[in-house]
Formats: structure tokens, C-alpha cells, sequence
């Protein structure tokens, strides 16, 4: 639940008078992700649900221009993506390096596309 606000509150028209609150919700569904450990999870290794909450939550840090912490959250997402039997691809990293590697172009940063769009590639081949 704590997913969805947090993207309601990060979409909403007044969302820069609440980032706060936006990562008090992100941080909450990260923390429930992690404590909901099941059957699935131990099968596959990694949980796609928290692969994209980390996912999301960088994409809004970086939005916000915290290049630092959204690379660590987008990072922890690739690496809970990497704990797939099928790696990356399987476990949802894939998106997260395309979305990651799209705003770093926006900000000019070729050098880590490039880096990025390689990761991606090595995943999917």
C-alpha cells in the first residue's frame, strides 16, 4: 500500500511541497518488501516487487537531482534483480538500467549510458 501513495504523492500536482512524505512512503514499502520474505522469493532468489519500489523511488530521488542516493537505490535494485535464477533480465533489471540510463542522457552523462546500456546488453545476451 505503501507503494501506491507514494507514487500517488510523487504524481500529484503539489508533490514538491511533499517530498518528505513521498520518502516516507517509498522508505516504508521498501521496508515491508524486504520483511516480506515467501515462497517465491526463496525460489527465485530476488523479489521483482522490490526490485521495482527501489526502481521507483531512485527514479524520484533523481528527478529531485539527489544523483547520489537515486544511484544507490537504482544500484540496489539491479543487484536484488541479479539474485534471479535468469539474472538481471529475469528479475526486472533490465527495466530499471533502461529507465536509469535514459536520465542519466538527460543530463548529459554519456559516459554512464553507455556503462549502463552495456550491463543491459551483457543481461539480455
Amino acid at each position: 500500500m505503501s507503494m501506491q501513495w507514494a507514487y500517488l504523492e510523487s504524481t500529484s500536482a503539489a508533490a514538491e511541497s511533499r517530498v518528505g512524505a513521498v520518502r516516507v512512503f517509498y522508505r516504508a514499502a521498501v521496508e515491508a518488501l524486504l520483511r516480506e520474505y515467501d515462497d517465491d522469493w526463496e525460489r527465485l532468489g530476488s523479489n521483482v516487487n522490490l526490485v521495482w519500489a527501489l526502481c521507483s523511488w531512485g527514479l524520484f530521488e533523481f528527478k529531485r537531482n539527489n544523483e547520489t542516493s537515486a544511484r544507490r537505490l537504482l544500484r540496489k535494485s539491479v543487484d536484488e534483480a541479479a539474485g534471479h535464477p535468469d539474472g538481471i533480465a529475469g528479475g526486472g533489471g533490465v527495466r530499471t538500467l533502461h529507465r536509469w540510463a535514459s536520465l542519466e542522457r538527460e543530463q548529459g552523462k554519456l559516459y554512464q549510458v553507455q556503462s549502463l546500456f552495456l550491463i543491459c546488453i551483457d543481461a539480455v545476451y
